[in-house]
C-alpha cells in the first residue's frame, strides 16, 4: 500500500495568494499576513470570551453572579452539570451507522456494467447499458460488494482512530460552550481526528459555515526541542531516497530581545496570552521549552508561527500538492470541522446549553442555600441572654451544658415560620430547566416504575422531545456528514494500491480487499446515529410485522418467499438462518434420522 504523510510532497514550493499575497521572499510581509488573520479571529474571539468562561465555571460548580445571595451555607446545585451530560449521553452513545452511496447513479452504472459490453455485438453501448440497468433495477434491491467494503473501511478508521471519544467530546464542546470543532488530518496510512477546544480553534469570523471559511487553523503549546526535532520526508529530487529534513525553521536565539523593555513585554505577553491555560508556569528567569504554536491553512497554503514572532513554516497546503500529484480534482480542502448548538444562520458559532438557563442555575442556588440557612435557623436558634453570663459563653452552644443563673435569664430569639411553598420552588425550578432544554424526567430516569433495557431507553430518548431530534439531525447532516466526504476524499488522495480491510461478522473477522481504482467517483455519505437508526428500526420491523401477517393470510401466496423476504427484516437473521428454520426436513431425512438402516428392526426379524 503507498501511503504519504500530508507533509510529504513532491511537487516545487509555488506561492500562491490569499487576498493580498506578498510576493515569494518577503518572510516579515508573510507573518503580517498570517498574524492578520489570526488578529481578525482573536477580536472576534475575545468577544465570545465571557460567555466562554460563565458557561465553563457553571458546568465545573462554580458561581457567576456577582449579586447573589451569600448567608452561611454556599452550595451549588449540580444542574447544568447534570443536564449537559445528560444530553451528552443521549447524542453520542453507541456506534455509527454510514453508508455510502453514489453520487451520479448513471456513472456508477456506467463503470460498474460497462466492462462487459461486447463492441462486435448487434446493441450499441448505450443500449447495453440501458438493458443492464433495466435488469438490476427490476431485482429490486441492487446489491454491490464495493460499496460494502468501503463501508467497512470507513468503520475500520472510525475504530482504529476512537472516533466514539471524538463524537463525544464534540457534542460536549458544542452543549457546553456553543460551539465543537474537529481537526482531520493524514497520519502515514489513515485519517487522524483530533477534537480541538473552542477557544483554540481560529476560524475566519466573516464565515457563516464552514464551506466559505477562507482559512482556519489552532492554537496549541509544544515543546520547542520537540518542534527543533520533528522531522518530514525530503522530498528533494537530489535527495537521497528515503532521506528525513527538518520540518520547522526555527531560529537558534529565540527568545532573545535587544532591551529590558522589549523583554518585559514579552514576558507579559508569555503569562497573560500566549501561555494563557497552559499546565506549565512560565518563568522569566529560566529557560523555559514550552511555546505557542499557531497553524493556519488556506486552500493553498500553510503556515506555522512560533510566539507570534517566527515564521517557522510556509508550505504549499499538503492536500493540494497531494491532489496534483495524482492528477485528482482539487477544489480546496480545510481540515477544520465544526457543529455549533443553536447556530445562527449568519455566523458560524452557536450558543450553548448554559446559555438558556444560566440565571434559572443561579437562583436555584441561592433558593437552596436560603432553605438551607433556614432551616439551619429553626434547628438551632439564637438566644438572648444576660450579660451577667458572659463568661458563660463558650457552655452556650454546647447540648446538655449547666448554666449558672437565674430563670429569665436565658431566652430562645422566636423565628419567623419558612413558608411551605418554598421547598417547592427548588422543584419548579428544575423543571424549568428541563423543560427549556428539553430533558424531561422520562431522560432524567424518574419517572419510570419499572426496569428499562438499553435500547428502550434509547427510544424514550428519541422520543422526549423535538428539539433532540433536531441536534440528531443536525450532527447526522452536518459534522458527521462532512467528515465523511472528507475522510472518502483523503482515502482517495493518499492509498493509491489495493489493501485488506478487517470486517468483523457473526462467525468472527473476516477480510475483504479495498481496491481504491474502483472509487475514483464521489460519493455521498448517508449517516445514521445509533439512538435515531433504533428509532427508525423498530418503525420498520412493526411495519413489516403487520405486512408479513396480512400476506400469511392468503393462501394463494408463496408462503416461502414471504418469510425469506420479510423475516431477516422483522428478526434480524440472515436469509441462511431463516432458511434454517423455515424449511421443512424431508420424510426420507426424518426416517433416516429416527430409523438407520443398520439398527432396522424389520431387517432384524427377516435375518
Amino acid at each position: 500500500m503507498t501511503s504519504r504523510r500530508v507533509t510529504d510532497s513532491k511537487l516545487k514550493d509555488k506561492k500562491t495568494s490569499y487576498t493580498d499575497k506578498p510576493e515569494q521572499g518577503a518572510e516579515k510581509d508573510t507573518l503580517k499576513m498570517v498574524m492578520d488573520m489570526h488578529k481578525d479571529w482573536k477580536s472576534y474571539s475575545d468577544k465570545l470570551k465571557p460567555d466562554y468562561v460563565r458557561d465553563t465555571k457553571l458546568y465545573n460548580n462554580e458561581r457567576v453572579s456577582k449579586n447573589r445571595y451569600r448567608g452561611v451555607a454556599d452550595t451549588f446545585v449540580p444542574m447544568t452539570f447534570g443536564t449537559i451530560e445528560t444530553m451528552v449521553a443521549a447524542l453520542a452513545t453507541g456506534n455509527l451507522n454510514t453508508d455510502f452511496i453514489p453520487q451520479d447513479i448513471y456513472k456508477y452504472f456506467e463503470e460498474r456494467f460497462g466492462e462487459g459490453f461486447d463492441e462486435n455485438g448487434e446493441l450499441t453501448k448505450e443500449q447495453f447499458l440501458v438493458e443492464a440497468i433495466r435488469e438490476a433495477v427490476s431485482g429490486g434491491v441492487i446489491e454491490d460488494e464495493t460499496l460494502d467494503v468501503l463501508n467497512a473501511l470507513y468503520d475500520y478508521f472510525w475504530d482504529i482512530g476512537d472516533w466514539d471519544n471524538e463524537l463525544e467530546n464534540l457534542v460536549r464542546d458544542g452543549l457546553k460552550t456553543g460551539t465543537g470543532a474537529w481537526w482531520l488530518t493524514w497520519n502515514v496510512d489513515h485519517p487522524e481526528l483530533v477534537t480541538v477546544p473552542f477557544p483554540d480553534y481560529i476560524f475566519d469570523p466573516t464565515a457563516s459555515r464552514d464551506k466559505s471559511a477562507k482559512y482556519n487553523g489552532r492554537r496549541y503549546m509544544a515543546d520547542i526541542d520537540e518542534l527543533r526535532n520533528e522531522e518530514i520526508a525530503d522530498t528533494d529530487p537530489k535527495a537521497k531516497p528515503g532521506a528525513m529534513k527538518k520540518r520547522y525553521s526555527i531560529p537558534e536565539d529565540i527568545g532573545k530581545t535587544n532591551s529590558k523593555s522589549e523583554k518585559d513585554k514579552h514576558d507579559k505577553q508569555m503569562k497573560e496570552e500566549l501561555l494563557f491555560g497552559s499546565t506549565v508556569d512560565y518563568d522569566a528567569k529560566k529557560d523555559n521549552k514550552q511555546v505557542e504554536v499557531i497553524e493556519i491553512q488556506t486552500d493553498d497554503r500553510c503556515y506555522t508561527v512560533l510566539n507570534r514572532q517566527y515564521l517557522i513554516e510556509d508550505e504549499v497546503n499538503p492536500f493540494k500538492a497531494q491532489a496534483e500529484l495524482r492528477g485528482i480534482e482539487y477544489t480546496g480542502f480545510l481540515s477544520g470541522i465544526t457543529w455549533a448548538n443553536y447556530k445562527d444562520n449568519s455566523l458560524l458559532v452557536g450558543r450553548s446549553e448554559t446559555a438558556t438557563f444560566w440565571q434559572e442555575q443561579e437562583r436555584l442556588n441561592d433558593v437552596t442555600n436560603q432553605k438551607s440557612d433556614a432551616v439551619t435557623r429553626a434547628l438551632i436558634q439564637q438566644k438572648l441572654v444576660d450579660p451577667a453570663l458572659k463568661s458563660q459563653k463558650n457552655s452556650m452552644g454546647i447540648t446538655g451544658a449547666v448554666l449558672w443563673g437565674t430563670a429569665g435569664q436565658v431566652a430562645n430569639i422566636p423565628q419567623d415560620q419558612v413558608p411551605p411553598l418554598a421547598f417547592g420552588e427548588e422543584n419548579s425550578i428544575k423543571n424549568n430547566i428541563r423543560e427549556v432544554t428539553a430533558t424531561d424526567q422520562i431522560v432524567k430516569g424518574v419517572g419510570s416504575d419499572s426496569d428499562v433495557t438499553a435500547t428502550e431507553a434509547k427510544l424514550q430518548v428519541a422520543q422526549s422531545g423535538q428539539r433532540i431530534e433536531m441536534k440528531i439531525k443536525s450532527l447526522e447532516r452536518g459534522p458527521l456528514k462532512v467528515l465523511a466526504i472528507k475522510t472518502l476524499y483523503l482515502t482517495q488522495l493518499f492509498i493509491s494500491d489495493p489493501f485488506i480491510v478487517p470486517q468483523p461478522g457473526s462467525n468472527g473477522i473476516s477480510a475483504v480487499l479495498f481496491d481504491p481504482s474502483k472509487y475514483s467517483g464521489n460519493f455521498i455519505p448517508k449517516v445514521k446515529l445509533t439512538i435515531d437508526a433504533k428509532n427508525s428500526e423498530k418503525r420498520e420491523q412493526a411495519e413489516q410485522l403487520n405486512t408479513y401477517q396480512i400476506l400469511i393470510q392468503d393462501p394463494t401466496n408463496n408462503l416461502q418467499a414471504v418469510k425469506e423476504l420479510l423475516l431477516p427484516k422483522i428478526t434480524g437473521f440472515d436469509k441462511d438462518e431463516v432458511k434454517r428454520i423455515s424449511e421443512q426436513p424431508q420424510p426420507e431425512e426424518m426416517m433416516g434420522e429416527q430409523l438407520p438402516p443398520e439398527e432396522s428392526p424389520a431387517e432384524e426379524m427377516l435375518a
